[in-house]
Parts: structure tokens; sequence; C-alpha cells
């Protein structure tokens, strides 16, 4: 049988057996054909670059189930079938038995934090250092002022090798240029190709190559939590604060000088993980508001500084509202919501319709990442919210 036939014959593999043969890696009986995967080439000097880290994220949930299959049957969304071979990094010798950890958002871009560890999993490589899962497309979210690409969670652990927290993002996503991690360089090996397989299924290769050279190497994002870009920036009067909490922790969030003293504390308790915004007025901890100029905001964890971003303070004193209410001369539709509704967190989604016509774009994020604040966060329903608009007024990374 030539080469040809038989890895034709291997691609006609019905895809749900291949993984479910792929679930038998736990137990060490199986060993997936070899023309299934493929091999990263060497670097010319010889041996592998590591597969580079990436943000941890707010939703990571430890004691995913052992499986392969991460989307269970009847899960929404187009099928992805990956596959790939964990290598040490002289690109030639296969790590079996590694532990790998997935995690990701469904088709319409929430992630399920429940007990039921819907679309989470856990499984191992094999002796060949192969793997091979079957979930969905994940969704893209609104994260702070911009949309992140699709991708994948990875949490890679063998004895003996720094552990490993990274992402797989996909060829062709037009998010990933304005994304601070999918845009790094390094990043370029984590952006794969997907193959049409037809009936709404996808197949792709990710390779991953762990330090083999040493034993501890710490993640160059932290583990603990990340402040995004402030929202405006300039601002005058408001901006938005966007940050992410990785673990149950008490929370620092800080207006400094650029001398780093603290001009007014505007977060000190305990958050639980997940995503959160917070806004600045421009007033410092005596009631007076700060000239114009830069100025830090501070993200503390546990006490410890996690990231820092600067903040210019424009000059005037124009109101964050959106250019059609300054041209009316009516109050923002930011306070006309806040008076009527007073103290009230769930926004009807009409509303938002209503808004996103009337007031424009920049009052529809800050109703958004108001709904966020609050623990709605149905994005899929977010997204949905932009229909109706007048052409032309669209959001920031959309």
């Amino acid at each position: 049988m030539t080469n040809k036939s038989l890895n034709e014959r291997i691609r006609a593999l019905d895809r749900r057996q291949f993984i479910k043969a792929g679930s038998l890696f736990t137990f060490g009986s199986f060993v997936l054909p070899g023309q299934l995967f493929a091999r990263p080439e060497a670097a010319p000097a010889g041996g592998c670059d590591p597969t580079s880290d990436d943000i941890l994220g707010p939703y990571y949930l430890p004691g995913s189930p052992v499986t392969t299959l991460v989307a269970q049957p009847g899960e929404p969304g187009d099928r992805l079938f990956l596959s790939g071979t964990v290598l040490s990094s002289d690109c030639t010798t296969p790590v079996e038995n590694t532990m790998i950890e997935v995690w990701q958002a469904n088709d319409a871009a929430v992630y399920d934090t429940s007990p039921a560890f819907n679309l989470r999993a856990t499984f191992y490589s094999d002796a060949n250092g192969q793997y091979a899962f079957e979930t969905i497309m994940p969704g893209a979210y609104l994260n702070g002022n911009q949309y992140r690409p699709k991708h994948i969670h990875f949490r890679v652990n063998k004895p003996g090798f720094p552990e490993l927290i990274t992402q797989l993002y996909f060829d062709g996503d037009p998010y990933i240029p304005a994304d601070p991690w999918a845009s790094l360089p390094d990043a370029a090996l984590r952006i794969i190709p997907l193959n049409p397989l037809g009936g709404g299924q996808q197949e792709g290769v990710f390779d991953i190559v762990l330090d083999g050279h040493v034993g501890i190497k710490p993640n160059r994002f932290g583990t603990d939590g990340d402040l995004l870009p402030v929202h405006p920036n300039p601002m005058r009067e408001l901006c938005n604060i966007h940050f992410n909490v990785f673990h149950r922790a008490r929370v620092g969030l800080h207006i400094a000088d650029m001398n780093g003293r603290v001009l007014v504390t505007l977060l000190d308790e305990e958050k639980v993980q997940g995503r959160y915004t917070t806004q600045w007025n421009g007033v410092d901890s005596s009631g007076g508001q700060v000239t114009s100029g830069m100025y830090l905001c501070l993200l503390h964890i546990d006490g410890k500084p996690v990231k820092a971003q600067r903040i210019v303070r424009g000059r005037g004193n124009t109101a964050f509202r959106s250019p059609s209410t300054r041209t009316r001369g009516k109050r923002s539709c930011a306070g006309s919501w806040r008076a009527s509704h007073p103290g009230k967190l769930e926004v009807p989604l009409q509303w938002i319709r209503r808004v996103s016509l009337e007031c424009g774009v920049h009052f529809v994020h800050v109703v958004l990442h108001h709904i966020d604040v609050a623990g709605h966060r149905d994005e899929h329903a977010l997204r949905q919210s932009r229909i109706g608009r007048r052409p032309g007024i669209g959001l920031a990374g959309q």
C-alpha cells in the first residue's frame, strides 16, 4: 500500500471514532497513526523554539473531567478536531503522559463556570507524545474596549518541565492584529490554519514544544490578574477601567501620579475570579479634580503590584457622552439612565438597542461594561444588541 493511499484511508476515518480511540490515552493503550500529526520543523541551529506562553485569563477551573470529548454531542457550533504532538525543545523527543487541560468559551462567546465543566477537559499525551480532542469553534467576546480573537486555553504540565499556560488562535481571525496577546511576534506559531471537512466540521494541528532547558519558568503575564487599557484615553470627566481577576483575592485599584504617589483608591475589597469594570471621574481622595496631565492606574492583587496603565487627563470640562447628545445640548445618556433607574443593574436589551441609535457608540460601551460589572455575562445577547443601529455606528474593535 502506498503512503498516499494510507493517508487517504486515515483521513477517511470517522472523526468521532478517531477521538473516541484517543480517549484511551489515559490508559496508555492506544497510539494514534503518525500520519495524522504534523511535526514542527527544526530551527536552523537545531532544536525548536518552545511554545510561547499566554495570559491565564479569569475563567480557569481546576479539576475538569478526563475526556477528549471537550464539546458534548448537541453543543451548538461548528465541530473542531484538534490534534498535535508534545515535544521537548530538541524538536525530536516526544513527551509522553503530559497532562493537558483545555477550556474555552462556547459558540455564543460565554464561559461556563458551573460544576458541569462544560467545554472543559483534561487529557494526556500518549507514548508518542500525541494528543487529540473534539470540541467546537469558540465565539469572540468583548474584553474591555475590544473583542478578543477566538481562542482555546491550554495548561500543560509534565514533571521535569516548566508549566506552560498558553492559548491557541486561528488563522484569518480579524481580531488578532489588535489583540495585545495574539499579536505578539512569538504567538505566530500558535495561530494555526484550519482545514474544512464539510458538514460544519474543521480540523487543525497544534504541536506543543516544552522548554527542556529549565525546570521553572514563570508565566510572563502572571497568574493573578490583568489590567486592560483605559478607555477613553485621553479622558476628560470619566474613563472606564477594565480588569480581570484570575482567582479569589483581595483586589486594590489605585490612581497615582507619575511618581507613584497614590491620589485615590477606587477599589480595595475581596473579589472572585472574573472580569470587572469600574470608572474614575478625575477626582482625588480629597474630592478635588486633578489637573490635566499623565497618571497611572495601578492594579494590586493580594497586596502585590500586578500591572499599571497610563491615563492622560485632558483639558476642558466636556462630559463623557456621545457627539449627538453634546450637539443637542441635552444631559448625557449615562446621566439619564442613572437618574431614571437608580440602583438598577439589569439593562433591558430593547433599551440598549434604542440607546445605540439615540446616544451613539460611546455610551453603548458604558452600558455593555455596566452589565458586565453587574454579573450579566451573556455576551451573545450583548452582541445581538448591535442589531438595528444606523449605518456607520459601530463599537471599537468590532
